[in-house]
């Protein structure tokens, strides 16, 4: 027996199976649980039971089913304390969730820009378009909270130092949700509480004059921008204002700005109405083989591979 994130597993060895019996056990092991309700009044139970095996080595296909059904019941609404058995049953392990490219990289750009609100918009549209899938599973419920984890934090990183121990929390509450409504708003809130948090940590550590000077150079990223124009818009000599906004920034002006042009150029290059050349001019370059060389340096593919990848 090992206590997991899921909950607690447990190997029964024996000589003689009997299918009855160890329901009967279960059920059992289930009342002796719902007694400490009055102690513990959250305290809810749920046994699933993997198919049989002939030896260790063939564990892992019913250590499969048990994490399937696990995650089916929020799926499968009905008693707090529930039983279900792999062998009686039909296990549906070849059906899983993919997150459309799109929704995902939408979803990422809200955590990069720690925009909560737009957040909360993008998870609910994407949560509308699980619901209507008729032979939605609990275990594809868990593929996609997973999917909206990982491109939300992905982008959150850029803009704030690794919380591992968030993620951890994540996957450890998701088992304590009982329907898939549930599943979504502990992400649209939490995650939205992680978003908050980090804006106000990045708005302590930022300085005024630099976080004007950002505001600035997103603004008039598209024209043609120096570093004295962008010292002077916050009153500080030229030189001193590189030497800071590097400090605080950790890059220096000129790779900043061209952050900031080559992440507006990868929301135009998912457009239909720009040329590879529109987007190049609209992000503030002139030469379209610099900036296709400089997009590759940044992102590791050229503009129309990337194109051709988020379309």
């Amino acid at each position: 027996m090992a206590e997991i994130p899921e909950g607690i597993a447990a190997l029964i060895s024996c000589s003689r199976y009997d299918a009855a019996e160890v329901r009967h056990c279960m059920t059992r092991i289930c009342r002796e649980i719902e007694k400490e309700r009055d102690l513990f009044w959250d305290i809810r139970a749920f046994i699933a039971i993997g198919s049989r095996r002939g030896s260790m080595e063939e564990i892992l296909p019913s250590v499969r089913e048990v994490l399937w059904l696990c995650a089916d019941r929020i799926c499968s609404p009905g008693r707090e304390s529930v039983i279900r058995d792999a062998e009686a049953e039909e296990i549906h392990l070849q059906l899983h969730y993919a997150m459309d490219p799109g929704m995902r990289k939408k979803i990422q750009e809200t955590g990069e820009y720690l925009a909560a609100e737009n957040f909360e918009a993008a998870a609910a549209d994407s949560f509308d378009v699980i619901q209507r899938d008729r032979d939605l599973t609990g275990a594809m419920v868990k593929e996609w909270y997973d999917e909206v984890i990982r491109a939300c934090v992905y982008g959150m990183e850029l803009n704030g130092k690794k919380d591992p121990q968030f993620t951890d929390l994540m996957q450890k509450w998701f088992w304590s949700c009982r329907t898939p409504q549930e599943v979504f708003s502990l992400l649209k809130s939490q995650l939205s509480a992680r978003m908050h948090s980090l804006r106000e940590e990045k708005a302590q550590q930022e300085s005024r004059p630099i976080a004007e000077a950002k505001r600035y150079i997103l603004e008039h990223c598209d024209q043609p921008l120096r570093l004295e124009d962008v010292s002077d818009h916050v009153g500080f000599n030229a030189t001193y204002f590189s030497t800071f906004f590097k400090k605080e920034t950790g890059q220096g002006f000129a790779d900043y700005l061209a952050g900031v042009r080559i992440e507006r150029a990868k929301g135009l290059l998912v457009r239909d109405d720009l040329s590879v050349m529109d987007v190049c001019e609209q992000v503030g370059y002139k030469d379209l083989k610099y900036f296709s060389r400089l997009f590759k340096k940044v992102t590791g593919i050229s503009p129309s591979d990337y194109r051709k990848l988020y379309r």
